[in-house]
């Protein structure tokens, strides 16, 4: 837990939620400016040499390369936070709710004030889920549901959560790596397949320089925790422009390093502050 918080912390990466089980450990991250593949390697490869040298063995430890999966945070982030946080009772190592609460090896305790670390962001999920208790109100909820087939990804897997039939053709829409809708996995999709993932960073690169140069504000500031009208102001049209060329909310959200929920409120508040400025010739 140590290396995972010192790791996390170096490359940016915010960690939403996770789990420590027997043979194996969950969790749920937005990388930062690191790749997840650096930041993964750093964790398994240093602690896979010190086991080896506590317990004066040789060769690999974990079985597998990792498996990641890239989720649309606004509409499954809680599915999958109680995922991972109610492992322990679905494994059996504990029996109910009460005893999550004395878990160590989760990030349950954490949400509920028990414990906290500086390396899981608490403060984004209760902001999202509407606070301590409704997160708890949704995990007493859902214990006794099977929600297992999260382990998979893409429409698909998306169907089954939701109970509906799968009448999606398109083969993008069922990739494995990723769980959200249909929309969702084509834009991935499409931005592997054309390429042009860093042309999108350019132009959302470029749309944040001319608000910035706009407002007289700093790419600092506009990601910082500051507040002010202007910089209200600022974010909310950005979050307008971004939107308009094509860029997914949560990207947008990574940009500004602000929640979901917050792009938004920006992009309706955005769209009217925008209407007469100059910087409405950026739109597509």
């Amino acid at each position: 837990m140590d290396r995972l918080g010192k790791i996390l912390n170096e490359s940016g990466s915010d960690c939403y939620a996770w789990v420590l089980m027997d043979n194996h450990f969950h969790l749920l991250l937005r990388t930062g400016e690191v790749p997840l593949a650096k930041t993964m390697n750093r964790l398994l490869t240093s602690f896979a040499t010190r086991f080896n040298l506590r317990h004066q063995r040789s060769g690999h430890l974990f079985q597998n390369r990792y498996k990641s999966i890239v989720i649309h945070e606004e509409r499954y982030l809680a599915t999958l936070i109680a995922y991972i946080h109610l492992n322990p009772i679905r494994a059996g190592l504990i029996s109910t709710m009460a005893d999550l609460s004395g878990y160590r090896w989760s990030g349950h305790r954490a949400m509920i004030g028990v414990e906290r670390y500086s390396w899981q962001d608490r403060d984004f999920v209760l902001d999202c889920l509407g606070g301590r208790q409704a997160y708890l109100d949704y995990l007493h909820a859902v214990v006794n549901q099977d929600i297992s087939n999260l382990d998979g990804g893409g429409a698909k897997r998306r169907h089954a959560i939701d109970r509906q039939p799968n009448t999606e053709n398109d083969a993008r829409s069922n990739d494995d790596r990723i769980l959200g809708s249909p929309t969702f996995v084509k834009s991935l999709s499409k931005l592997k397949d054309n390429g042009d993932q860093d042309q999108r960073h350019t132009d959302v690169d470029g749309l944040l320089a001319a608000v910035c140069e706009y407002f007289d504000v700093t790419q600092v500031e506009m990601r910082s925790r500051a507040r002010s009208k202007r910089l209200g102001q600022a974010r909310a049209i950005f979050a307008t422009l971004a939107a308009k060329n094509g860029l997914a909310g949560v990207e947008i959200a990574k940009t500004l390093n602000i929640s979901p929920p917050a792009v938004t409120k920006a992009m309706a508040r955005g769209k009217p502050l925008l209407t007469g400025t100059s910087l409405t010739k950026l739109t597509k």
